[in-house]
C-alpha cells in the first residue's frame, strides 16, 4: 500500500498530523497486516487534504512505539501538531477498531471512537472504516488549526468583514451556501493574501462541498 503522505512544511499554517501504527497486541502477521492497513488507509485519506499536513509513513510508523507521555517532545521534533493513534481487538468473530486523536503539545486527547467489523468483513469494510474516521478527523483538525490561526488577525478590514460574511454562509442550510462561502473566503484572500483564517475557512468550505472523505484531491 502507498503512502502519500509529506513531510511537514514548517512554512504553512495547517495542522501537522502523524498517523501511528494501531495496536492489535499478538504476534499474529495477519492482524499486523490488517492494523497497519487501516493506519495506511488513515495516513493516505487525510494526506489528500492540503488543509492538513501529514506525516511520512516511514516517520511516523517509526515512533509508533514510543509511549503517550513523549509525545509533547517527539510532536516537538517531528514538527507534529497531532498524533493519531489507535488499537484492535478481536472478540470472537469480530473486530473492535478504536482511533483516538491527540494534541501533541498539551497530550490532551481530543477525540476517539470505536468501530465493530465482522472477522470475515475486515477487509471489504477496511476503507469504510478509514473513510469515516477521515471525515470526522478532518472536521475535528479544521476545528482546532482554526482555533489557532484566529490569533493572526489581519489589517484588512475588508477581508475580516468578506471572512465573517462567509462564516455565516457556511452555517446556512441552502446547497448554496456552501459555494457562497467559498466565493466570500477568495475574496477575503484578494484583500489580505496572508490571512490566515480566511485560507482555512476556504480549506474547509472547499472539503465541506468535497463531502470530507470523498473531497478533491485539490483540496
Amino acid at each position: 500500500m502507498l503512502a502519500v503522505a509529506r513531510e511537514p512544511d514548517l512554512t504553512t499554517d495547517a495542522p501537522a498530523v502523524a498517523v501511528l501504527r494501531f495496536h492489535h497486541g499478538t504476534d499474529d502477521p495477519t492482524e499486523t497486516a490488517i492494523s497497519d492497513g487501516i493506519a495506511e488507509d488513515i495516513l493516505n485519506g487525510l494526506g489528500r487534504f492540503r488543509a492538513v499536513t501529514v506525516l511520512a509513513r516511514s516517520t511516523s510508523f517509526a515512533v509508533s512505539g514510543e509511549a503517550a507521555q513523549e509525545w509533547r517532545t517527539l510532536g516537538e521534533k517531528l514538527g507534529a501538531d497531532y498524533f493519531v493513534d489507535g488499537d484492535i481487538k478481536r472478540l470472537g468473530g469480530t473486530f473492535d477498531v478504536g482511533v483516538r486523536l491527540t494534541e501533541a503539545s498539551r497530550g490532551v486527547q481530543l477525540w476517539s471512537d470505536r468501530y465493530l467489523a465482522q472477522d470475515t468483513e475486515i477487509f471489504s469494510v477496511q476503507n469504510e472504516i478509514a473513510h469515516r474516521i477521515v471525515s470526522r478527523l478532518v472536521s475535528r483538525l479544521e476545528d482546532a488549526g482554526l482555533q489557532r490561526m484566529s490569533s493572526k488577525p489581519t489589517d484588512s478590514l475588508a477581508a475580516y468583514e468578506l471572512v465573517l460574511r462567509g462564516i455565516a454562509a457556511l452555517r446556512g442550510y441552502r446547497p448554496q451556501d456552501n459555494e457562497d462561502a467559498r466565493q466570500l473566503f477568495e475574496a477575503a484572500i484578494e484583500k489580505d493574501p496572508h490571512y490566515g483564517v480566511a485560507q482555512s475557512y476556504l480549506a474547509l468550505s472547499h472539503v465541506i462541498i468535497g463531502g470530507y472523505a470523498m473531497a478533491s484531491t485539490n483540496v
